[in-house]
């Protein structure tokens, strides 16, 4: 059986990675069938360029992590935590990160698992041997355990520009029948997230206002009880 389905498209539009923050997605649930397990993903970031090419390309870092906060969130200054991923250079194409290959010899799945750690999946005719390396199984741990996954993100050297980010997962079932689901999600990274900022602090300043107009208002009442007595 091949099952696809897709999550959170949208509409794709450019949003600003600065250089002095770290970004965070949390990645949706991809609701794992019992008795089965994400033998592959397949991640893009989309129209992935430097916000000044005449500084030349520059490097985003991406990292798996544990329980991110909910949605796209920019965090002031540059945390580093996770597992290291990739560094892509910004040269305004799509990149895309296969976890089949890549390495993370320091990754704490290579000190409970034995590599080559390899499952056999009920394939059509017979069965199938594949091979998880830590990065995947880092990702179906972070998947698969109470706290939801996520992506960090980092741009190094200035701005960098970034339209959207894909996941593309390959469910194989590893008991019982065959079975193959394609899940894809994604997110639409917002335009500038110091204007969401700038809107936040408009809004307090508003209420503050507003605060202020009652006081002198209760204010003024207290005062024109006061001259009654």
């Amino acid at each position: 059986m091949v099952l696809v389905l897709l999550v959170g498209c949208g509409v794709a539009h450019a949003g600003t990675l600065e250089s002095n923050r770290y970004y965070t997605w949390r990645i949706p649930e991809p609701n794992v069938p019992v008795g089965s397990v994400i033998v592959g993903v397949q991640i893009t970031l989309h129209n992935l360029k430097t916000a000044n090419n005449i500084e030349g390309p520059g490097i985003v870092q991406v990292r798996l992590v544990d329980n991110p906060p909910p949605g796209w969130v920019g965090n002031s200054g540059n945390v580093v935590v996770g597992s290291l991923l990739a560094s892509l250079t910004a040269n305004d194409a799509n990149s895309i990160i296969d976890l089949s290959d890549v390495m993370l010899p320091d990754s704490w799945a290579n000190n409970i698992f034995a590599a080559p750690f390899d499952i056999a999946c009920p394939g059509t005719n017979e069965p199938d041997l594949i091979t998880m390396n830590a990065a995947l199984l880092e990702y179906n741990d972070y998947a698969g355990n109470s706290t939801p996954s996520g992506l960090l993100l980092r741009s190094i050297g200035g701005k960098a520009i970034l339209s959207r980010i894909t996941i593309q997962l390959i469910v194989r079932a590893y008991t019982g029948a065959y079975s193959k689901r394609m899940v894809a999600v994604g997110v639409d990274v917002p335009k500038d997230l110091v204007v969401i900022n700038a809107w936040a602090v408009k809004e307090r300043l508003k209420l503050m206002a507003e605060f202020v107009e009652q006081f002198k208002a209760l204010e003024a009442r207290i005062a024109e009880a006061m001259k009654g007595d």
